[in-house]
């Protein structure tokens, strides 16, 4: 069974949690089938810093970006830690 949580922690601290769905989606810039995450964080005011929706790029074991699929190229940035 999949535990779909997560924690945003910004300097140590816990900011934003919730629950993610992954599913398939067009990108705009490759033109194929990749992974598109939707993340549910209620009314948190804090996770309007973060993209939440969006193209799933993982750069390492650790590291992933979120790109919003959009032509604006905004995405952010995060880092497994444990």
């Amino acid at each position: 069974m999949n535990n779909n949580t997560f924690s945003i922690l910004k300097n140590s601290v816990e900011v934003v949690t919730g629950k993610y769905e992954i599913t398939m989606k067009e990108a705009i810039y490759s033109g194929e089938m990749e992974k598109y995450i939707t993340c549910d964080i209620g009314e948190n005011p804090k996770a309007g810093y973060f993209v939440t929706k969006g193209i799933i790029t993982v750069q390492d074991d650790n590291k992933l970006s979120i790109d919003d699929n959009y032509h604006d190229g905004i995405g952010s940035g995060f880092e497994r830690i444990e």
